[in-house]
């Protein structure tokens, strides 16, 4: 073989070498972008782990304190319902305490026939029967005293979606007399929504032992009333933790602080 020949076959030979050198290089290069980009992730992950553990803890706790506010009035109610029956005026004592707001939208008293004796509402006309109401009739059937909050229901009155406190009414010898019952805006928890600064994508929700969802904040699209199973749990069988979620709701995939609580039987997402 010529000189010129072997140099040839050596420029090939170092070509090729420096050709599969370069590849490894590349390969490398990305192996370590990888690397260094799941260090980030894992980073990332493990903070919004920790700040959506705390902001799940404070919405539980905010939700809590207006829920046990309006269950206070209920039962203030109750007990001058049941102290005087015959002089008790439902619309008198809700103006003269302000109770009707953005968040408490109205009062009414219901007889054990299911049929409404008072209301905070202005109406025209007989007032409406709310016995085939499923929380009216479950309120009224329940052995227990304890406070029923319904799944989301468009009113027959205000003809706008709330969620209603129930509380029951007694007679002197414990028999049930009829219910009271407060119907709240599920949007109360707007202010703890605005407050978290979640960012784009960010939500809150919460809902009942049925996973209906009670209240949501940070979809593109009303959730309330929507039935939507809970994620699996990365802890495992656990009160509180983090899932994925799949984007049940509305297609965007989140890492999803959440808490379930005895008190109400209520879950809270974050």
């Amino acid at each position: 073989m010529t000189l010129r020949g072997k140099w040839l076959l050596w420029m090939r030979a170092f070509l090729h070498s420096a050709a599969i050198a370069g590849l490894v290089l590349i390969a490398a290069s990305w192996l370590v972008a990888f690397y260094i980009s799941s260090i980030e992730r894992t980073k990332a992950v493990e903070e919004a782990m920790k700040q959506s553990d705390s902001l799940v803890r404070l919405f539980e706790h905010n939700t809590f304190d207006t829920l046990v506010r309006f269950d206070r009035t209920l039962l203030l109610l109750r007990k001058s319902y049941e102290d005087d029956p015959a002089h008790f005026d439902l619309r008198k004592w809700a103006e003269q305490t302000a109770l009707i707001s953005d968040d408490a939208i109205l009062l009414t008293l219901i007889g054990s026939d299911g049929y409404t004796k008072a209301t905070t509402a202005n109406l025209a006309g007989p007032l409406p029967y709310l016995g085939d109401r499923p929380h009216v009739k479950a309120q009224l059937e329940a052995t227990n005293d304890e406070l029923l909050i319904s799944d989301p229901v468009v009113g027959r009155t205000t003809k706008r979606m709330s969620i209603v406190l129930l509380r029951k009414l007694r007679k002197a010898d414990g028999s049930t007399a009829g219910l009271i019952s407060l119907s709240i805006n599920p949007d109360f928890i707007d202010r703890f929504y605005r407050s978290a600064n979640l960012g784009e994508g960010g939500s809150i929700s919460f809902r009942n032992g049925h996973n209906v969802i009670l209240a949501a904040q940070g979809f593109k699209q009303n959730e309330i009333g929507r039935v939507v199973p809970r994620g699996k749990s990365l802890e495992g069988d656990a009160a509180s933790g983090h899932y994925w979620g799949v984007g049940a709701i509305d297609g965007i995939n989140r890492l999803i602080a959440f808490r379930a609580s005895d008190k109400y039987g209520l879950y809270f997402m974050v």
